[in-house]
């Protein structure tokens, strides 16, 4: 029950769990996220408890449209990642976990060339002219197995404005040249 998600917040869970030449575990577990929308859920789900507890099947509704919402939303925001990258196995493993679903990614390690971020603008539904802020992704750069070309792996699918992409990024490629130098 964690996630990276698109964030107005400028903090970010994003850990690097084990950093050594042969090892690197970098996590994101967004905990006020998680618990923002179980704050969110029962807000919406209690008093439609107590109406309904009252006899007005009012609650009901509300009590299911509150939960759905919230469901919803932790399985679309609710994204817990981890990368780890093992030069003894010779492996880069992506983890993805949502509450609807288990998403892991092994590639050979020999294969990573670098990490990058991907960007994009996001405009103003009303004004689609007015650019609002620049947001990112992280994504892996691959050797596309043909050794003439290389293939971009997203990390994640989610834009986030947080700066745990380039966080993230900036992790992946020093490990890869602290490995290269040693």
């Amino acid at each position: 029950m964690s996630c990276l998600i698109l964030s107005e917040s400028k903090e970010r869970p994003l850990k690097i769990e084990h950093n050594t030449s042969d090892l690197l575990i970098v996590g994101e577990k967004p905990w006020f996220v998680c618990i923002a929308t179980f704050i969110f859920t029962m807000a919406w789900a209690v008093p439609g408890v107590l109406l309904l507890t009252m006899g007005d099947w009012v609650g009901v509704v509300m009590a299911l449209l509150g939960v759905g919402m919230g469901v919803a939303a932790m399985g679309v925001f609710g994204e817990r990642l981890q990368i780890i990258l093992d030069v003894k196995a010779g492996t880069a493993t992506l983890r993805n976990r949502t509450i609807f679903r288990h998403k892991e990614d092994v590639f050979p390690l020999k294969d990573l060339r670098k990490a990058d971020r991907e960007t994009t603008l996001t405009s103003s539904a009303a004004d689609p002219t007015k650019l609002r802020y620049v947001v990112g992704r992280p994504t892996l750069i691959l050797d596309d197995g043909s050794g003439q070309g290389t293939v971009r792996h997203l990390i994640t699918g989610n834009y986030s404005n947080s700066g745990s992409a380039e966080i993230l990024v900036k992790a992946i490629n020093d490990w890869q040249e602290m490995r290269q130098k040693a």
